[in-house]
């Protein structure tokens, strides 16, 4: 294992991917086994952008861990504009044991790799969400096997290309349903379509908004066609799970009776994003420990 952090899937091999599910999974299943093996580590968090999950995941796993988090108003710290990132990062090095950033942009999350000495952790970016994915893959082999036919629906953003590079890495099964011009950058082992007949048969469907936070308006004309709703969920396996990475806007991606319907994990997707952020942070602060695990 030799991940110094975690800012994008890619880098990253099955072998590692796995070892982080396997911890999630029994994080979850069993927390009694882990004896506080964060205690006495602080970790910083900064958000750019406005956050319920991602704080509240990460704050209460690692306080279960044993550790401490201290979040970091970009106002209050200047956040590129009161000193230089690398001067930011120099200090924030010598007060905490990693960092978490929810950047708006990729590029100021790879400026501040560039000058940390500690683990950082991608909490969102335009580009990515590693952690979230983290969190699908693993909601989905909880509910469904590994050829799971799992099938997107929607705008080919940052959780959709992190879905994409973790499905590649792991060599799931995964379809891409987005309108024309909305295509992720890169489709890897994904297969991309603009047709919602490919919906039919899925083990699992995904959407997410089809505006993400932060891009500027767009015309929704196209997506309109591209709604999980009732008579989607008809061309699906009976027995097809629903997930979405919230928040949701009702009556757009997805339709309220779906969304709170009895196929929907969305809540379990969600609950998981602690457990596979807790992974996350054990492997890039107890090495040795880790190296004993996996």
């Amino acid at each position: 294992m030799t991940i110094d952090n975690f800012v994008n899937i890619l880098p990253h091999s099955a072998s590692d991917l796995e070892s982080l599910l396997a911890c999630a999974k029994r994080l979850k299943s069993e927390p009694q086994a882990f004896d506080r093996p964060l205690s006495g580590y602080t970790v910083g968090m900064i958000l750019q952008k406005p956050s319920m999950r991602t704080r509240v995941s990460f704050e209460v796993g690692l306080n279960r861990l044993g550790g401490h988090l201290i979040q970091l108003s970009p106002t209050d710290i200047g956040f590129g504009t009161r000193e230089p990132l690398s001067d930011m990062m120099g200090v924030l090095s010598r007060y905490c044991n990693a960092l978490i950033l929810r950047v708006k942009q990729h590029a100021d999350l790879l400026a501040c790799l560039q000058h940390s000495s500690i683990p950082i952790i991608n909490g969102l970016s335009d580009e990515s969400h590693p952690c979230q994915a983290l969190a699908d893959i693993m909601t989905v082999l909880e509910c469904k096997s590994q050829d799971a036919k799992i099938v997107y629906v929607g705008d080919g953003n940052n959780v959709c290309q992190s879905l994409i590079d973790i499905c590649s890495v792991l060599t799931l099964n995964l379809t891409v349903i987005t309108p024309e011009g909305h295509a992720p950058k890169h489709g890897r082992s994904a297969t991309i379509t603009h047709d919602m007949a490919a919906c039919s048969g899925a083990d699992v469907l995904y959407t997410d908004v089809w505006m993400s936070m932060g891009q500027d308006a767009v015309s929704l004309t196209a997506f309109k066609p591209y709604q999980i709703n009732t008579a989607i969920m008809q061309t699906a396996h009976p027995n097809a799970i629903v997930m979405h990475c919230l928040p949701a806007v009702r009556g757009e991606e997805i339709t309220a009776s779906v969304l709170t319907g009895s196929q929907s994990v969305v809540f379990q997707q969600a609950e998981n994003r602690m457990y596979a952020q807790q992974a996350i942070m054990i492997m890039l602060m107890r090495r040795s420990l880790w190296k004993q695990w996996y």
